[in-house]
């Protein structure tokens, strides 16, 4: 069998926003001013020179010489560097993903000054999916120069044509095309869906052990999590056990796992345990392989000392009749307790193969580091809230570091809002999008890499509406638009 085509990708505004206009927006009136300024200053020559080493600090002390009149402008473009850089592309992060999955070999070719990548490339998400780049400020040449694109394929090993190259600059695609590479002109992401596919690529979703044939999943610590699970707040009752709603609630667990639901979420203070229960019953009931499912359930604060936990687990097992749960979180955090203590029962737990993952619920950056450092196996995910309307833990640090470091970003009461229905930009952007706002939100959440959420709902049609929001591409413009939609 031939091998597969190794893929490279560019890195500016192919998979992260770059942009000039980002940065002199905020100076000039318009477009038309920024390009003035460009060529009259001989910005965008000087910056390709930087790109290939040349100093930033030295670059920009000769043009504001030679342009004094623009010293101060020129100068942000050293000092602010960061504000051209816009956000970055999760939807052709995402296909990436999918095609590191299916066994692609994927490189990097990037215009890039060294001095200025060494700021942001802890940042970007796309960075760990790649074998191997380079950066034109460690290569000495830019882009179109046929020299850096030999130096890639040096390193790949293979010929120029079982290579594809991704890439938004037409002079760029030209120059790799003389060297026999095949080329994408990169427009869109569904417009590299559309050019990979006729050329045979395999970039569609993997099915998954947990999950229908097209579920979107996230994989991480050797597990896949579907982006769309299903939260048991409310079954059995609140804070407290409620059965003369059992019919309703097994009714919503039965049409959940009919859809093909199959991580659920639960937690021992849900209806005082009966929530768990009822998922147990249901998931009997539906005749579904255990192995399929995911069962996440929560020890509540007031039980976080190692015997009380242990005895949590055990009292959790035993209302869902199961042998084992998936995944274990601390609930909330509690001050009087000390992690040290509640890490040593989880790690037991695991050891002893009645708790197969470990994560924890409502921690904050520092407290998740911590959890990290007693966890023997790596932590699975943060259950925070997070929504469109609220950020905070965007904003603490919690979901970047997620993000970086392999741990999953559960949004709970993720559509829970009261601008949700009336909001004309989300509406607007439902109507394109022929569906409703509430997937809208959801599809805005589970583009975001590493983010996945548990809505719940009792009525079919909504359930099924919210496993179809994982459907849903958003363009980055759309994801630009919801992202400030709320923002202070």
């Amino acid at each position: 069998m031939p091998e597969k085509p190794v893929i490279i990708f560019d890195f500016g505004d192919v998979l992260v926003e770059w942009k000039f206009q980002n940065l002199y927006c905020k100076v000039f009136n318009n477009d038309a001013e920024i390009e003035l300024f460009l060529e009259k200053t001989g910005l965008r020559e000087m910056n390709r020179r930087m790109d290939a080493g040349y100093p930033f600090a030295k670059g920009i002390a000769e043009l504001s010489a030679a342009h004094p009149e623009y010293a101060r402008e020129l100068g942000w473009f050293n000092t602010r560097w960061g504000e051209a850089r816009g956000p970055q592309n999760t939807q052709a992060i995402d296909l990436m993903r999918r095609l590191k999955e299916q066994g692609y070999r994927l490189y990097g070719l990037s215009n890039w000054s060294r001095e200025k990548f060494d700021t942001v490339k802890d940042e970007l998400l796309f960075l760990p999916l790649l074998q191997e780049y380079i950066i034109s400020g460690d290569a000495g040449v830019t882009k179109p120069d046929e020299r850096i694109y030999r130096m890639l394929l040096k390193r790949i090993g293979r010929p120029a044509g079982e290579c594809i190259f991704i890439d938004d600059s037409e002079e760029n695609v030209f120059a790799a095309e003389e060297l026999g590479i095949r080329t994408i002109l990169y427009r869109s992401v569904e417009q590299l869906r559309r050019e990979l596919a006729n050329m045979g690529i395999q970039w569609h979703r993997v099915s998954s052990r947990i999950g229908g044939d097209d579920m979107k999943y996230e994989e991480v610590s050797g597990i896949r999590v579907p982006k769309i699970g299903f939260g048991t707040w409310s079954i059995g009752g609140k804070s407290g056990a409620d059965p003369a709603g059992d019919s309703k609630s097994l009714a919503a667990l039965r049409s959940a796992l009919e859809l093909g639901y199959s991580h659920f979420d639960t937690a021992e203070i849900y209806a005082s345990g009966h929530a768990e229960e009822l998922l147990g019953e249901a998931v009997r009931a539906s005749g579904k392989n255990r192995a399929d499912l995911l069962i996440t359930s929560k020890v509540s604060p007031g039980h976080l000392r190692p015997e009380a936990v242990l005895k949590a687990c055990a009292q959790s097992l035993k209302r869902l009749k199961m042998e084992y749960l998936d995944i274990y979180l601390i609930h909330w955090p509690n001050p009087l307790i000390r992690l040290e203590e509640t890490f040593a029962a989880l790690n037991q737990l695991v050891r002893a193969g009645k708790v197969k993952h470990v994560g924890v619920s409502n921690f904050n950056l520092k407290l998740l580091r911590r959890a990290q450092e007693l966890c023997e196996t790596p932590i699975l995910t943060d259950q925070v809230p997070y929504r469109l309307p609220d950020r905070t833990y965007a904003e603490n640090g919690v979901l970047a570091y997620c993000q970086q470091n392999d741990i999953l970003l559960t949004a709970y009461s993720p559509v829970k809002f009261r601008s949700i229905k009336v909001n004309s930009a989300l509406k607007k952007i439902a109507n394109d999008h022929s569906a409703s706002t509430f997937q809208i939100a959801l599809a805005w959440l589970i583009a975001q890499p590493r983010v996945i959420s548990i809505p719940m709902s009792f009525n079919p049609a909504h359930q099924k509406e919210n496993l179809l929001a994982a459907e849903l591409e958003l363009s980055p413009d759309e994801m630009a638009q919801l992202s400030n939609l709320y923002s202070r």
